[in-house]
């Protein structure tokens, strides 16, 4: 079972350490219990540092992404980027080609703006709040397709329900 994992890098460090250490072994038993293995994928962790063109890195998400059986989208204030060319951000995109795959289950969860508040320490909120109002009317527009897409949208205000309701869905 391959877990594509899709947030945006430096505001979400908090719920990828909790998947990695609280949902995925979590999943890992409940895999092992079914005669399967897990394998997240997380390119956060290969990208950031990454140089080439956005059609390169494109490429590569698309190419995990159909791979993937599950992708787990965490949704906060920040959204991504819009690639030179794209009507989209990075986000949308990685999402649209999890929708567009009929392998794909594609898991929304989004953090409650209070939860964002209290991570975000005074000397580092441009971490975790978007300053480009652009980007923010995206980040709405993606909601709300979604939504028409019925596809469910998992609230959580913890970092512990954060965990609980992604091994849940």
């Amino acid at each position: 079972v391959r877990v594509f994992i899709s947030t945006t890098r430096r505001d979400m460090t908090n719920e990828r350490e909790a998947l990695i250490k609280c949902v995925f072994p979590a999943l890992r038993q409940e895999c092992a219990d079914h005669h399967l293995h897990l394998v997240e994928v997380d390119l956060n962790w290969g990208v950031a540092d990454y140089t080439a063109r956005f059609e390169d890195i494109l490429s590569v998400i698309k190419s995990e992404l159909n791979r993937a059986s599950i992708m787990i989208a965490v949704l906060g204030e920040k959204f991504g980027g819009i690639p030179a060319g794209e009507f989209d951000s990075s986000v949308a995109l990685e999402m649209y080609t999890a929708l567009a795959s009929s392998d794909t289950n594609l898991v929304v969860l989004q953090r409650d703006p209070r939860l964002t508040a209290e991570l975000a320490a005074p000397h580092d909120r441009a971490l975790y709040y978007e300053i480009d109002p652009l980007l923010e009317i995206e980040q709405r527009k993606l909601v709300r397709r979604l939504h028409h897409l019925s596809i469910p949208i998992t609230p959580y205000a913890s970092l512990q329900e954060f965990s609980s309701r992604a091994v849940e869905e």
